[in-house]
């Protein structure tokens, strides 16, 4: 193989490159400053047998090639502890001060336990990192993380997290697909591993992240249709007694404003404003009093009745803490609100009530989320889109659409009459 090569560029100048055997790769070209073809052979020739004149100084080839190979390989890490140390002492004996420890290796874990400790509120590296730079994270969302990491534990055993590749995680995809999960919750669970392994590719504890390229379950397609009360059943509902007085206020908020049940729990003496409400907090049973969903407070406008309502059930709290900051819905203990039991279980009795069994209930899909849902819809028809959206508080108008998509028996009595219009002559 030929010490090196000399090339001629357009200025007419000829310049010569070094051959490095190991990396199989020249080194940067360099200037002989000739532009005959023999001059400047004897002016590489030179260099190569003295050394290439470097700042008054005389750099020796070899050593310069050999540098730069160590470089290289160094940067790829293509030397073991081994390697290493021989430098380090090889560069003693010509009194180098230079001392080498080798990187203690990082002990392989299990995939599990990672994740595991991955989501620990408390412990963990990816949440301090979200804390410290003001983002939302709460103990209840890496506690449901937590839960939804016996997904990964059922398929994946005791693999070890920088172990689990590409393609068994697509076979894990398929794994949940045969559970009857809903898409959503699928994605969720997939989550609590994706985040995990984008974190550790993006801080450099793992050279690839085997998620990239993974798909999105389709949401929508195995999603069920929230269930909607007809405004007959509405206005049955508050005409029964209810178990609880404030079960019965929550659900009058909710149909009227549209509030989520976090929300109305939250509600406080200093939220009720003459015509509205100021909705500034979200209650979150492990987390507290947070900022209301998507970080924005707003305001709602209220009926004089309901305003009533939550005025009444006000004084009947009793706990000996500033007004502005007593709970309108509350509890046993002065800092919290009620639980979420009562709410729950006196919106179901009061179904019941009406003629609507649990059965009946479960298979309509009817929860107390409905409420929102029946807000949205029934506002829908009174003002515009976007003042729908202000109304619920959402960032998009995407969301709002998934709120007020919902038939009526208006809706229907409209339809009806049209097709017996448009039909009539066919019967």
């Amino acid at each position: 193989m030929r010490p090196f090569y000399l090339f001629k560029r357009n200025n007419g100048v000829f310049y010569v490159q070094f051959q490095n055997e190991t990396l199989r790769k020249r080194t940067t070209a360099k200037s002989t400053h000739e532009t005959n073809m023999a001059r400047a052979m004897t002016v590489a020739c030179d260099w190569m047998q003295n050394g290439i004149p470097v700042k008054g100084r005389r750099q020796n080839v070899t050593a310069s090639i050999a540098i730069n190979t160590i470089a290289s390989l160094a940067s790829e890490n293509k030397f073991t502890a081994d390697d290493m140390a021989l430098l380090s002492d090889l560069l003693k004996k010509f009194d180098f001060d230079v001392s080498y420890r080798a990187r203690a290796e990082v002990p392989k874990v299990r995939l599990v336990d990672h994740l595991r400790a991955f989501w620990d509120y408390d412990t963990s590296p990816y949440v301090q990192d979200k804390v410290a730079h003001d983002y939302d994270i709460g103990k209840r969302h890496c506690l449901d993380m937590v839960k939804r990491v016996s997904y990964w534990k059922e398929f994946f055993g005791d693999a070890l997290f920088e172990d689990v590749t590409t393609e068994r995680l697509r076979e894990f995809e398929i794994h949940l697909k045969a559970k009857e999960l809903s898409g959503a919750t699928r994605n969720y669970i997939m989550l609590a591993g994706k985040t995990a392994y984008k974190w550790a590719f993006e801080n450099k504890k793992i050279k690839e992240n085997p998620c990239v390229g993974l798909k999105r379950y389709n949401a929508k397609k195995t999603a069920k249709d929230r269930g909607v009360l007809t405004m007959r059943e509405a206005k049955a509902l508050f005409s029964v007694p209810w178990d609880d007085e404030r079960a019965r206020v929550a659900s009058l908020v909710a149909m009227t404003t549209g509030l989520r049940q976090g929300e109305i729990r939250a509600l406080r003496a200093g939220d009720i404003g003459e015509d509205r409400l100021f909705i500034r907090h979200n209650w979150e049973n492990i987390d507290g009093l947070k900022a209301p969903k998507n970080g924005h407070t707003r305001e709602i406008p209220i009926l004089p009745k309901v305003r009533d309502a939550l005025k009444t059930l006000l004084l009947q709290n009793t706990h000996e803490i500033p007004e502005s900051e007593k709970f309108v819905f509350w509890g046993l203990l002065p800092d919290k609100p009620i639980v979420q039991n009562p709410i729950l279980d006196g919106f179901k009795s009061a179904l019941g009530k009406i003629g609507i069994t649990e059965a009946a209930r479960v298979e309509r899909n009817i929860v107390f989320h409905s409420w929102r849902h029946f807000f949205g819809t029934t506002l829908s028809q009174q003002v515009n889109e976007r003042q729908t959206q202000l109304a619920l508080g959402h960032m998009t108008a995407a969301m709002t659409k998934h709120y007020i998509d919902h038939k009526t028996e208006e809706d229907l009595s409209v339809i009806s009459r049209a097709v017996g219009s448009a039909f009539d002559s066919f019967a």
